[in-house]
């Protein structure tokens, strides 16, 4: 505008009064399954009066040009499109802002994450683009807080913490020393560490007490511990464990997971919860491609050097010397 030095933009959260007391109580199991189910209430755009609604969840205030009737902001103001292209950037400084605040942020996490906008919730073209730029800045920020010492991640480096993994069945692995039998695996988080997906993915577990919407989830890009990051971590051990066989490096390959018959079998068994969870629960309709996604896991299972030989090398189903086709069960 002619003659304006500065203007500001200012974003308002409203809090819920059961976030409001403290973060501590946001902690809780149920104060965060409550955040994420209560979306918080579609919040006007202000030009110092409140002009309407467009589908953003916190208060948007700036110097806006607005026709004479206030219903709307210009959509042909230049001025108008400069503030709009500036709101992407002061979200993330907001969550830069929060994040100073440690333990202790003004707006619960759980409460925080549903502020951010989602495309298909924008009322109209002219804001479109702030809800889609604000995901895209978000996608490249570490903007997602883990269980490693309170670090920050961009959201492909996120894994949720899920414990619909964290109850398998009483499946149990016999012992060559003992005729008896121990439960395989309590909590897949456990025996899939946040070091080891940090050593051979470069990830880390999403902090157990955050929730994100599952819309959320898939704009940020947050994946759960998949069957294509299980085979990917599987692979990468598998890497590591014959390079160091090539070596002659034993002290690493007794360290391998791969080395040990019971953390194989435990991957196994998650593999297996992980495929019904993603392909089980297809409609008929997409049977055929739920085949076809089954027979290409089946595929690289049996291609991957996971059987453990008295060598202490590894080998894969498909390699077998005495049955080159052999066929890997799970």
């Amino acid at each position: 505008r002619e003659g304006v030095e500065s203007t500001e933009i200012v974003f308002a959260f409203p809090v819920p009064l059961s976030s409001s007391s403290s973060s501590a109580s946001a902690s809780s199991s149920f104060s965060s399954t409550l955040s994420v189910l209560s979306r918080p209430e579609q919040q006007p755009v202000f030009a110092y009066l409140p002009v309407r609604t467009y589908g953003f969840r916190f208060v948007i205030q700036a110097d806006w040009v607005v026709p004479s009737s206030r219903e709307d902001v210009d959509k042909d103001s230049p001025w108008n499109d400069w503030l709009r292209a500036e709101m992407p950037a002061l979200f993330i400084n907001v969550i830069e802002i929060m994040k100073e605040y440690g333990d202790t942020p003004p707006i619960p996490w759980n409460t925080f994450y549903n502020y951010i906008p989602l495309e298909g919730e924008i009322n109209g073209f002219f804001f479109l683009s702030v809800a889609r730029n604000i995901l895209r800045l978000l996608r490249a920020h570490p903007c997602i807080p883990t269980q490693n010492n309170g670090a920050w991640v961009t959201p492909s480096q996120a894994v949720l913490y899920e414990r619909a993994l964290a109850h398998l069945d009483d499946i149990t692995i016999s012992s060559s020393s003992s005729s008896s039998s121990s439960n395989l695996v309590e909590n897949s988080n456990d025996f899939i560490s946040d070091a080891l997906l940090e050593k051979y993915l470069g990830l880390h577990y999403m902090r157990k007490d955050i929730h994100l919407t599952p819309a959320l989830q898939a704009s940020l890009g947050v994946e759960p511990l998949s069957v294509n990051r299980l085979l990917d971590l599987a692979t990468a051990i598998a890497a590591n464990h014959h390079h160091h066989h090539e070596d002659g490096d034993d002290g690493n390959k007794k360290t391998s997971p791969l080395h040990d018959r019971r953390w194989l079998a435990q991957w196994l068994v998650v593999v297996f919860q992980a495929v019904e969870r993603e392909y089980s629960m297809s409609s008929s309709s997409s049977s055929s491609s739920s085949l076809e996604a089954k027979t290409s896991i089946q595929t690289k299972l049996q291609a991957m050097h996971i059987i453990p030989l008295l060598s202490s090398s590894a080998s894969s189903s498909s390699s077998s010397p005495s049955s080159p086709s052999s066929p890997f069960f799970l």
